[in-house]
C-alpha cells in the first residue's frame, strides 16, 4: 500500500465522517484543494473529456445562485444550497486528480469507506442519522439508536460484501462476485420491508457479471454489443421481479410486516405502476411542482407554499403516504417547528431541477447520457472498474429516479470515472503498467 493508496483510503474514509453538520472531512479536503488543483488540472481534464461534465456542474451552482435570488430563499436554506452546488465542481476536479494519478487505488476508497460506515456510528456521527433516528439523543445512546435500524445494518454489509467485488474485480473468483448481490437481495428483503430498491439493483448487478465475465473482450462481446437487447432484457426483467416480489409478499415469505405493506402500496392494483408509486410521494411529488417552475426553480429546501402535498395526497396517494405524512409533520412538530417542511423530492434528478431550476435537470440529463454511452461503448476498456462502474449501474440509476442526492463526492466521482474509462478507450489516457499487465494476464496473453 503506498502513499497514493494511503490518500485513496483516507479519501474513502473521510467521505463518511462529518465534522460540522453534514459536512464531511473528505469535503472539507475537496473544498479547500479544487481551487490550488484545477489550474494544474484543467488541461487534462480538456484531454481526457471531463471538462463540459465541470461546466454544467458550474451552471447548477449558477442556477442555485438564480433560484436563491428569484425565490427569496431563507438564510440557512441558501447557504446550505450553496455549500451542496459549489462542491459538485470541486469534485469533479479532485476527483479526477485522484484518479489521473493512480487509476488502481480508488479499491482502497472503499475500504475506507466501509471502514467509516461504522466509526461513524461512534463518533463523527453523520447529521441525518442523528437527526432521524436517535429522537435527539447523543453520545452511546445515539449510537445505540442508529444501531437498531434495519437501513444501518443493510449498507454496513453491503459495504464490507460489496468491497472486494468492486475493488479486486480481475483478482476476485467471478462467480462470488454474481453471488453477493443476491445475497444483499435475500439480506434485505428479510431486515426491511422495502427492500424493493436493493432487489432492483442487485439483480442488474449479478446480470451485469455474468454476462460480462472479466475479460476486455468478453466484456465488450457480452455487454456493449449487446446493449439494446440488454435494454429490453432490463424491461423485462422488471415485470419479472415484480412477480416475483408480489408473490413472496402475497404468501407471506418475507414476513407479515412485508406482506401488509405491500396490500397497502397497492390497493388492490397489482400493476407494476401501482408498486412503484407506492408508499413513495417524497420520489414523485416534486415533479408536480417542477411543471410550475421548469426553468428558475423554487430555491434549495423550498418550502411547500403553495399546497403540492395536498394535492399528490388527494390524487395519488395511498395508506401509507399519509402515514408518512403524519409521522413526518410530527417529527417536525416534535423538533419544536411549526413549518410542514420542504417540498418532497426524493430523487437526484428531481431535486436537482426542483431547486436549481433547469440547469439541475440538464446535468442529470446528460449525467444519464454519460452513463448509458458508458455501458453501450466504453465499459470493457477498463474491467478493473467493470463491477465499480458497469455493474453498478443499475443502483446508480435508481437513485437517480427514487432516492436523495446524499454520496455528493462518491456520486461525482463516478461519472468522472465514467468519463476516465472512455478517454483510455479512444488513446486520450494511458493505463498504468500494472493494470496493463493485469488485463494481459486475464485475457491468458501473458
Amino acid at each position: 500500500m503506498n502513499k497514493r493508496s494511503i490518500a485513496w483510503f483516507l479519501f474513502g474514509l473521510g467521505c463518511g465522517l462529518q465534522i460540522i453538520s453534514s459536512l464531511s472531512f473528505t469535503e472539507l479536503f475537496v473544498f479547500a484543494a479544487a481551487p490550488v488543483l484545477f489550474f494544474k488540472e484543467q488541461e487534462y481534464m480538456k484531454r481526457n473529456g471531463i471538462m463540459p461534465f465541470f461546466w454544467l456542474s458550474m451552471a447548477v451552482f449558477v442556477g442555485c445562485v438564480i433560484a436563491i435570488i428569484a425565490n427569496h430563499t431563507p438564510y440557512r436554506s441558501a447557504l446550505r444550497g450553496l455549500a451542496v452546488t459549489s462542491l459538485l465542481p470541486c469534485s469533479v476536479v479532485v476527483g479526477h486528480w485522484m484518479l489521473r494519478r493512480d487509476m488502481a487505488g480508488f479499491k482502497w476508497s472503499l475500504v475506507g469507506g466501509a471502514i467509516s460506515g461504522v466509526v461513524s456510528t461512534f463518533i463523527f456521527q453523520k447529521a441525518v442519522a442523528v437527526a432521524t433516528l436517535t429522537g435527539g439523543k447523543t453520545g452511546s445512546a445515539a449510537a445505540e439508536a442508529i444501531m437498531g435500524g434495519a437501513l444501518y445494518w443493510k449498507a454496513r454489509v453491503g459495504s464490507f460484501l460489496m468491497m472486494f467485488p468492486k475493488g479486486w474485480y480481475l483478482n476476485f473468483p467471478i462467480l462470488l462476485s454474481a453471488v453477493a448481490p443476491l445475497f444483499m437481495v435475500v439480506f434485505s428483503m428479510l431486515i426491511t420491508v422495502s427492500g424493493r430498491a436493493t432487489a432492483v439493483a442487485s439483480a442488474g448487478t449479478t446480470v451485469l457479471v455474468l454476462l460480462g465475465g472479466k475479460k476486455p473482450s468478453s466484456i465488450r462481446r457480452g455487454v456493449c454489443n449487446r446493449f439494446w437487447l440488454l435494454a429490453a432484457m432490463g424491461i423485462a426483467g422488471l415485470f419479472f421481479l415484480k412477480s416475483a416480489y408480489q408473490t413472496a409478499a402475497e404468501k407471506g415469505w418475507l414476513g407479515e410486516a412485508s406482506r401488509k405493506k405491500y396490500e397497502v402500496q397497492t390497493k388492490g392494483d397489482k400493476s407494476l405502476k401501482a408498486l412503484l408509486l407506492g408508499g413513495r410521494m417524497e420520489s414523485f411529488c416534486g415533479f408536480i411542482a417542477c411543471v410550475d417552475k421548469p426553468i428558475i426553480g423554487f430555491g434549495p429546501w423550498a418550502q411547500d407554499e403553495y399546497g403540492y402535498i395536498n394535492e399528490f395526497l388527494s390524487r395519488y396517494a395511498n395508506i401509507e403516504d399519509y402515514q408518512n405524512y403524519l409521522s413526518r409533520r410530527a417529527y417536525i412538530y416534535s423538533m419544536g417547528l411549526t413549518d410542514e417542511g420542504v417540498i418532497p423530492c426524493h430523487a437526484y434528478i428531481t431535486e436537482f431541477w426542483l431547486w436549481y431550476g433547469i440547469f439541475g435537470l440538464l446535468f442529470w440529463l446528460y449525467v444519464i447520457f454519460v452513463l448509458l454511452r458508458y455501458i453501450k461503448q466504453d465499459c470493457w476498456a477498463v474491467p478493473q472498474w467493470y463491477m465499480w462502474l458497469a455493474a453498478s449501474l443499475p443502483g446508480y440509476f435508481w437513485g437517480i429516479f427514487f432516492s436523495p442526492w446524499s454520496d455528493r463526492v462518491g456520486g461525482v466521482l463516478f461519472v468522472v470515472a465514467c468519463l476516465m474509462a472512455r478517454a483510455v478507450r479512444q488513446g486520450r489516457c494511458q493505463l498504468p503498467i500494472e493494470m496493463v499487465r493485469e488485463i494481459e494476464k486475464v485475457e491468458g496473453r501473458c
